[in-house]
């Protein structure tokens, strides 16, 4: 397929063979081999709805394929990023289910007549998969809800996500004991990225063919940059690889990404010095005066507040919609790295006419 790289007449010597097929190993044209190995795999991999083949995924896998022919409620576990969506997506797109609708319900946002108009169409669509997320976060009369929907859909199944302890949730009060044991008929704990390292370089190459097909640049891997993701601990997990990966993408003028180039990354420095607290500050100054300063020079008795509130809404505006974009448009993991209350999150949004995906 790829070529003769030498020959050896009858007989010949094993020493010379073992000589021959080393020296064929580390020829420039087999690693151009292996490269497209790597990239067919890679090519193979990107349209899959999971990538691993460590065997905490292998485990995974087969508790998918035990459930996704089935009508059990699935609660999923595991930090943020790990892929909790992902895996619903794949009970329902793998299985006999996947003729049918997958709905990701926000309970929080539900209104009476959306629910009574859900109640009426998954009673007409039987095997519907409804996607809650994050349900840990939901308050107790979106709890009830919760509770009520699955009292009236019984031909639906319902996959929830938590990232965080649901048993101490129900200890402390906070979750509805008998939401909690009709949920977590099947439990699936996903695990983190730190705990299977060993699919990061699939992962990452994946990736890549993913962030070429959205139209940013083609790049190649260097072994000193996935040297670095191997001993990088990943606190957002997934997720945050795949951020990490589109940046390098978009970033990075050289067609191979280089372990210095992970390194910058890292450090927030990409392609450019680190930005210190006063040079943000400076800039913002500079926006200041020469937007908000003309109106606070004109600016007659009483406007000031109204002033005051326009600026910071501009400025909180790109930040949330920045928030959105990082986590895909989910308003519980945007509230919880701005550091909000998830309800907080979403008056802002309602108050600056913003969608999920950060659209105006």
């Amino acid at each position: 397929e790829h070529g003769a790289f030498d020959y050896l007449p009858k007989p010949f010597d094993i020493e010379v063979l073992v000589d021959m097929v080393s020296r064929a190993l580390k020829s420039p044209a087999n690693s151009y081999s292996r490269i497209d190995r790597e990239t067919r795999q890679a090519e193979k991999n990107a349209v899959l709805p999971l990538i691993g083949r460590s065997g905490t995924m292998q485990e995974i896998y087969r508790v998918v394929s035990r459930v996704m022919n089935t009508p059990l409620n699935v609660l999923l576990e595991g930090e943020v990023g790990t892929g909790k969506e992902l895996t619903a997506r794949a009970i329902h797109d793998l299985g006999q289910y996947s003729a049918h609708p997958f709905i990701v319900l926000d309970m929080d946002a539900l209104t009476g007549q959306d629910f009574k108009t859900l109640v009426q169409d998954t009673k007409r669509a039987a095997q519907t998969t409804i996607y809650v997320d994050e349900v840990a976060y939901l308050s107790l009369s979106a709890q009830a809800q919760l509770m009520q929907a699955m009292r009236q859909m019984p031909g639906a199944r319902f996959i929830v996500s938590t990232s965080h302890d649901l048993d101490q949730k129900v200890r402390d009060g906070d979750f509805r004991q008998d939401l909690f044991y009709k949920l977590n008929v099947v439990r699936l704990t996903l695990p983190s990225l730190r705990s299977r390292k060993e699919d990061i370089p699939d992962l990452a190459h994946a990736f890549l063919i993913k962030a070429r097909d959205q139209g940013l640049a083609e790049k190649k891997l260097d072994q000193s940059a996935i040297d670095i993701f191997m001993a990088y601990q990943w606190p957002g997990n997934v997720r945050e690889l795949e951020n990490m990966l589109a940046r390098l993408c978009a970033l990075i003028p050289a067609p191979v990404i280089l372990g210095k180039d992970v390194k910058a990354a890292m450090h927030g420095d990409l392609n450019a010095p680190a930005i210190k607290a006063e040079g943000v500050e400076f800039e913002f100054e500079q926006i200041l005066a020469r937007y908000v300063m003309p109106h606070l020079m004109a600016a007659t008795p009483g406007e000031e507040h109204r002033i005051y509130q326009n600026t910071i809404d501009h400025l909180e505006r790109p930040l949330i919609k920045l928030a959105l974009s990082v986590t895909g448009g989910n308003k519980v993991r945007a509230a919880s790295i701005l550091g909000l209350n998830r309800n907080t999150l979403r008056t802002k949004m309602s108050a600056l006419d913003l969608n999920a995906d950060g659209a105006e």
